[in-house]
């Protein structure tokens, strides 16, 4: 039986998509697969060396072996017998806010990946075209919400599991002073417990008083709240690492029947002018009179579910899966 090593970086308890794709292999390949995650948070505190991770695994061993992030293959790189095949799941955002893309860090993994499998055009346009395949993040079909009678002032809402920065600040004030008749609830980090950072946040900005940061707790609630709302906004900052996000806000929008606005991306393209709307092209309050069909919009989150990314990622790396 043949033996898949899959590297992964851990950031948060949400569910991103390298652990989806590893629950994916076992339940769908009989590949034997050894999981190892890493927190480079953790290893920081607690004085651990990242190449300890992998002690006491034989390299060799492994026909195959799935790198997350450049973090581990650029420490025991050099181990990898030519004959293993290395991929790279490149997702977008697992170097932080400076260091994204950078050659230093990430070209060595590049260089030696069999293939390549990234997230976004953005981060596409930036690979080498003949082993790299472009798969957008797919659709949790899990949980739809039921739909909302919307009465009073329209809201706009963002969502996110992560870090305040994503978002420009800027962007969001001046949208909220324009638009005075609507109401901004930024949810972030709604997975962790509000920080200092937030607070600073807030402050640094001035907000006008229709902007709202709410807590929240569980991904199902969020949804609800996503639900009640107008648009789904993505006032992201003008940064590679924002840029090279399709984010999986998208999706959740969808979900609930609510056109995407953005800002600063061009990842949306397959779906602009009838289910996301540039900033470049249109105003938010045009959004107002953009009307979705849930049933369309159901169906496409079905097309795009996470089942049918990893099949395609399966088939790209020439492993046989089963249903």
């Amino acid at each position: 039986m043949k033996k898949i090593l899959h590297v992964i970086k851990e950031n948060t308890k949400f569910k991103y998509r390298r652990y989806r794709f590893d629950e994916w292999l076992k339940k769908h390949t009989d590949y034997e697969i050894l999981t190892k995650t890493y927190n480079i948070e953790d290893c920081k505190l607690k004085k651990i060396e990242s190449s300890d991770i992998l002690t006491n695994i034989t390299l060799s061993d492994f026909q195959y072996i799935i790198f997350s992030s450049p973090d581990i293959f650029n420490l025991v790189g050099r181990n990898i017998p030519s004959s293993c095949i290395v991929f790279y799941n490149k997702e977008d955002f697992w170097n932080g806010y400076d260091k994204y893309l950078s050659k230093d860090v990430d070209y060595p993994l590049v260089t030696r990946a069999d293939k390549i499998v990234c997230s976004s055009k953005f981060i596409y346009d930036r690979l080498p075209k003949d082993k790299t395949l472009l798969v957008e993040n797919g659709a949790d079909i899990s949980y739809f919400p039921v739909a909302k009678t919307k009465t009073g002032r329209k809201k706009v809402i963002y969502i996110s599991t992560s870090s305040v920065k994503k978002i420009d600040g800027n962007i969001l004030r001046r949208d909220a002073i324009e638009n005075p008749d609507m109401d901004f609830y930024i949810y972030v980090n709604f997975y962790n417990r509000r920080g200092i950072k937030l607070n600073r946040y807030i402050t640094e900005f001035s907000f006008p008083n229709n902007v709202y940061f709410p807590e929240i707790v569980s991904y199902n609630e969020i949804l609800e709240k996503v639900s009640e709302c107008d648009i789904g906004y993505l006032p992201m900052a003008n940064t590679d690492w924002a840029a090279g996000m399709f984010t999986l806000k998208f999706w959740d929008y969808m979900k609930c029947n609510i056109p995407t606005y953005y800002y600063n991306s061009d990842n949306y393209y397959n779906y602009d002018d009838k289910f996301a709307f540039n900033a470049k092209k249109y105003k938010l309050k045009d959004m107002l009179s953009v009307k979705l069909d849930r049933d369309e919009t159901k169906a496409l989150c079905y097309k795009n579910q996470w089942e049918f990314k990893f099949q395609e990622i399966a088939d790209y790396y020439g492993f046989k899966w089963h249903e």
